[in-house]
């Protein structure tokens, strides 16, 4: 079973934007809860739930289970003498099993080897790929797979250290947007309480006894 249409692996959005995106996200989260929680939370789980929730798993694929199937089909071949014509062909469909969160396979990393190709993803973790036997060669298919697997490993170990030095970067980032939050809302606490008339707190400002963590 195939999840949607075929697409360019690594090749139709930039991972860097999709990181800065998700730091984003994080600060947003922040920003987002309520002015009592940030101040009550407890720091570690929340900074914890936080981290837990924004790691990014990163591609790898398992190319030691790599597996083909075959079967025949009518295919346009593209000859420069003879143009373009239909003809009976082996297709081989490959599949490369993956771990790591699947939308990373669409975006570009950085440095990006300048090379993609049509694949789809199925609902058991495997990309596929086919390779055309035009000329009848398993020797031109298996160098065609070859030069395949090569060009992908580049481009997923660049995806991969991308994505590991975001992971790396998420403990900081987490810590300096929650003290940056919080410092805002004791300092307008603060000025508040300096008033020269009483505040009538809303709900958003009363104390609650205890804290859960959003699921």
């Amino acid at each position: 079973m195939y999840y949607g249409n075929s697409f360019n692996i690594f090749y139709e959005g930039d991972l860097s934007s999709y990181l800065k995106q998700q730091n984003a996200l994080i600060k947003e989260s922040i920003y987002n809860a309520k002015e009592d929680y940030i101040l009550n939370v407890n720091e570690t789980e929340y900074k914890d739930y936080l981290h837990k929730k924004y790691t990014i798993e990163p591609i790898s694929f398992d190319f030691n289970n790599v597996y083909a199937e075959a079967s025949e089909k009518d295919v346009e071949v593209n000859d420069r003498f003879y143009g373009g014509y239909i003809q009976r062909c082996v297709v081989y469909v490959y599949h490369i099993p993956f771990t790591g969160n699947a939308e990373l396979l669409k975006l570009k990393p950085n440095p990006f080897n300048m090379w993609s190709i049509k694949v789809q993803w199925s609902n058991n973790n495997k990309i596929l790929f086919e390779i055309v036997d035009s000329s009848s060669s398993v020797e031109n298919v298996n160098r065609d797979y070859q030069s395949t697997i090569d060009s992908m490993k580049r481009n997923v170990d660049n995806s991969f250290k991308n994505v590991q030095a975001y992971n790396h970067s998420l403990k900081e980032i987490i810590n300096t947007q929650f003290s940056k939050r919080k410092k805002e809302l004791l300092e307008r606490r603060k000025q508040m309480a300096a008033l020269s008339v009483p505040i009538k707190y809303l709900q958003m400002f009363q104390r609650i006894s205890q804290f859960q963590l959003p699921k």
